[in-house]
């Protein structure tokens, strides 16, 4: 039901909820089944129809269907609407490509297209979202590296050096985290020497106590002169610079 709650609703939760108690009670032992539909003020057809569609699907199965098939030829109809839904619960790891497919084969001329599945995976909750891989582009414009989850890849840039009221000169440094674009380390530098950089780095390895693979990046050609060109993490804590 939570996933459910989500998009519903309130007053669809309202009838969803009377729905579930009606299937309860109707499952158990010994129970009146036209009793229980004349309580809630519904024909035994409705009755039995949700009782069907709760032993099939679970609580999807109660969810209101829409009926603009009735007025919409071009419509998704309820029976094609079931049989998306009975496939994904029964195979939960299949994706909209498979069961668009195994539907070719079960409908014919009647199975939806692909984007329909998905558009109706989507607004019942069965689609899980996946953020694309980041991609570190070299100065060709080629991908150098693709990133798949945090920590795989550091970033380190000088952002563009200034001069303050009393003539030292600041150079912005930041570390990034190349997945998430999280910033672990910002500071102020009196230049862009490899020793400075190399104390930041050194700091941020010894709080984080991380393995990690780092690229140096900068925005101004003349960083690559006399700056750290890339840096290699040998066990937590220690750092070994190359330096051109």
């Amino acid at each position: 039901m939570t996933v459910l709650k989500r998009w519903m609703p309130w007053k669809e939760q309202r009838t969803m909820s009377l729905k579930l108690q009606f299937v309860e009670r109707a499952a158990q032992k010994g129970s009146n089944l036209s009793a229980l539909c004349e309580e809630f003020g519904v024909s035994r057809q409705t009755g039995h129809k949700w009782l069907r569609r709760y032993r099939e699907l679970g609580p999807l199965g109660l969810v209101e269907q829409s009926r603009r098939p009735d007025s919409s030829p071009g419509g998704t109809g309820e029976d094609v609407v079931l049989a998306i839904l009975a496939l994904r619960n029964q195979h939960p790891s299949w994706g909209p490509d498979k069961i668009s497919r195994v539907l070719q084969r079960r409908l014919a001329a009647d199975a939806p297209s692909r984007s329909t599945v998905v558009r109706i995976l989507r607004r019942l909750g069965k689609v899980r979202r996946r953020r694309p891989p980041v991609r570190i582009w070299s100065v060709d414009g080629r991908p150098r590296v693709e990133v798949s989850g945090a920590d795989d890849l550091w970033t380190m840039d000088f952002k563009g050096w200034w001069r303050a009221g009393n003539g030292q000169k600041c150079e912005p440094f930041t570390v990034r985290d190349a997945h998430s674009r999280f910033v672990l380390a910002a500071t102020l530098l009196p230049g862009a020497r490899g020793a400075l950089v190399r104390g930041v780095l050194e700091q941020l390895f010894h709080q984080l106590a991380l393995r990690a693979r780092s690229s140096a990046t900068t925005a101004r050609p003349s960083f690559a002169r006399g700056r750290a060109a890339g840096l290699r993490c040998s066990p937590p804590g220690w750092c070994r610079s190359a330096f051109v």
